[in-house]
């Protein structure tokens, strides 16, 4: 049974951390802890949140952030990765216009965003700039005038103010009137807007379903292409594609058909390669106003809320199982769940993706994943020391692999094998349970045995001459 390095590292390290919630998130404006424990607790890994300057700067060089620090706070506390929309201009900045209205003068939009950057560096790794820019119900403008008033200033100022920030646009909605039509105004923003978009954002809603949904990202049809497709020819094919909003309202649906969706596109995302990210519109209804959330507005969870959790928790289950080139290509869990503990590997790591899951990964190697996950991530994450050192090592046994994948020398592998076996020492150490004693005590033996040769003596046995999975167990 071939064995893949994305095994070999989980194995040894026997990290057990479930980052494969790093696909899913929410909307959840900027709703308090009451609202958010519930995302916790249903292990959703991202939320979206709003940074609405009208509410923030109401008045001209006031600046007012205590709700949106309640909620980032609660995020960077709580173990939830955040998407920050910047967005809406305050009456005093634009005539004295509706917020969907560009400032008059477009320094003063950029002190905002430079100002809310800032104050969240470290916190807040991505932004949103504008929601549904092509609406004229969120914004009034061209696309020239969202280019030239809105994304491009703002995204100058993110990157002077934190050069690690990841700028999410153009966040437009699926629409197909003529005044509005998705692709050509995708089409402008992504050719004009290149310098600032380093993840493609869209937002579909269709009551038709999931399949629905993904044949408009996927496939197109015969007057509109596909979303992949559009950002393919404007020289977006290597950037993740995010859906930032879809979801069904129970005004319209019913609760069992909400669920019933929710875990069909949940599905189709596990099993896509297309879609790198979802969040669902929204976490909570707004009595009178919007029943897209999946909590009731008195916080009572709805059926979706429920479906939500429990495909997280059970992922593994609805990995589809055949044994096609094309479907394993698709597989995107076990990927996902490795790059997202650093954000600078995802890029390059992406490259090697389609070679090795076509090659290696089989539905045996993701479950055997899982197996670890659940047995050891309860523990970790009551020790976050021990939990930030297996990212750290992670870190670098990627950077390893890297390398060796481009036929360079790998720094310090000696040391980093040292430093893993210290770790797992460390780590047998805090635990009680003697079988996990004595499967830490199995890999610390076999990271001995290669702590003197090349990464590719190790990578090459392990993957072509040891059944390492029984050996482990």
């Amino acid at each position: 049974m071939k064995k893949t390095f994305l095994n070999f590292v989980l194995v040894l390290l026997l990290s057990g951390i479930l980052l494969s919630a790093d696909i899913y998130g929410i909307n959840t404006h900027v709703w308090g802890p009451t609202v958010l424990q519930k995302v916790k607790e249903a292990r959703i890994g991202w939320i979206r949140v709003d940074a609405s300057w009208n509410e923030i700067e109401e008045r001209k060089g006031f600046f007012n952030y205590s709700r949106l620090d309640q909620a980032i706070n609660y995020a960077a506390n709580n173990g939830l990765k955040v998407l920050c929309v910047l967005a809406y201009t305050p009456s005093w900045a634009n005539g004295g216009k509706a917020p969907i209205y560009p400032p008059l003068d477009v320094s003063y939009w950029r002190r905002f965003v430079s100002t809310t950057v800032k104050r969240y560096k470290g916190k807040v790794h991505y932004w949103s700039i504008w929601n549904e820019p092509n609406l004229k119900d969120f914004f009034v403008g061209s696309p020239t005038d969202y280019l030239e008033k809105i994304l491009i200033p703002a995204g100058q100022e993110i990157r002077d103010a934190d050069s690690t920030a990841k700028i999410v646009a153009p966040e437009i909605s699926y629409s197909t009137a003529p005044e509005s039509r998705w692709d050509t105004y995708m089409k402008t923003v992504l050719n004009k807007g290149k310098k600032f978009i380093d993840i493609v954002s869209i937002h579909i809603y269709d009551n038709r379903g999931a399949d629905a949904i993904m044949k408009k990202i996927e496939e197109g049809d015969a007057v509109y292409p596909s979303v992949v497709n559009l950002k393919t020819i404007t020289g977006y094919g290597g950037k993740e594609l995010w859906l930032t909003e879809t979801g069904w309202t129970t005004a319209v649906v019913t609760e069992d058909q909400q669920a019933t969706n929710y875990f069909e596109l949940l599905k189709r995302i596990l099993n896509s390669s297309s879609v790198d990210k979802v969040f669902f519109y929204e976490i909570k209804d707004i009595e009178n106003v919007s029943y897209y959330g999946i909590l009731k507005s008195n916080n009572t969870p709805k059926k979706a809320y429920y479906t939500y959790k429990n495909f997280i928790a059970n992922e593994s289950d609805f990995i589809e199982d055949n044994n096609d080139d094309e479907k394993e290509r698709k597989k995107a869990c076990a990927y996902n769940a490795f790059v997202s503990y650093e954000r600078d590997l995802i890029e390059n790591l992406r490259k090697e993706k389609k070679k090795y899951l076509i090659n290696n990964v089989s539905r045996e190697n993701i479950k055997f994943y899982y197996e670890l996950s659940s047995k050891y991530e309860s523990f970790l994450n009551k020790k976050p020391v021990l939990k930030k050192e297996v990212s750290k090592l992670l870190i670098r046994w990627g950077n390893v692999f890297l390398a060796m994948e481009r036929e360079k020398k790998a720094d310090n592998f000696e040391l980093l094998v040292k430093d893993t076996i210290k770790f797992l020492s460390e780590l047998k150490r805090e635990i009680g349970d003697k079988e996990k004693k004595n499967e830490i005590d199995r890999g610390i033996g076999l990271l001995k045995v290669y702590q003197h040769s090349s990464p590719e003596r190790m990578f090459y046995d392990f993957t072509f001459n040891i059944k390492l999975k029984e050996l482990i167990k």
